[in-house]
């Protein structure tokens, strides 16, 4: 099989990435995911899939510009409004009951839900994303299993862009 020199080069970034922030969106139309193959601070490969199994690569070179990419995908509709408060939750009690009625008003009324995952030698953060149609509430983790270190909170784009950059900077 002969490849084309692009999809040769996507292929290879794909295999030799440090780190890769791994994302999924959900939403009544189905699922989409998306790979962001990190190589450093200048150089990310972000593959998207669609629901229909359709690859798009797009080489970057900032992670701003992934970090920008990836907010799209988890806020499609720019819910991402207004930052608040930080909630500290309890990782023993995460039941809907226990994580309060805003948060749990957010996640019954979500349109669109994200899932990043930082896979790397040294499991990294993980960040779920809950959008209605006003607002859009991150919930936080610092590290799986890790007896404090989850966090929610409404934000604004600014934030949810901060926080996924951070992931992608991510090093242990």
């Amino acid at each position: 099989m002969r490849l084309s020199p692009d999809l040769d080069l996507a292929l290879t970034l794909r295999k030799t990435a440090d780190r890769i922030l791994t994302l999924e969106q959900t939403t009544s139309a189905g699922t989409t995911y998306a790979y962001i193959y990190v190589h450093g601070a200048d150089l990310l490969l972000v593959e998207e899939v669609t629901g229909g199994g359709m690859h798009t690569f797009t080489l970057v070179v900032s992670v701003s510009e992934a970090a920008e990419m990836a907010c799209r995908l988890v806020d499609p509709n720019g819910a991402a409004n207004v930052d608040g408060l930080t909630m500290d939750l309890d990782p023993r009690a995460l039941e809907m009951e226990a994580v309060g009625q805003p948060l749990k008003n957010v996640i019954e009324n979500a349109l669109v839900v994200g899932q990043l995952i930082l896979v790397a030698r040294v499991p990294g953060p993980l960040l779920m994303t809950y959008a209605t149609a006003e607002e859009l509430w991150m919930v936080h983790v610092d590290a799986p299993r890790a007896p404090t270190g989850v966090t929610a909170r409404s934000v604004g784009r600014q934030a949810l862009a901060d926080r996924i950059a951070e992931m992608l900077e991510f090093s242990a």
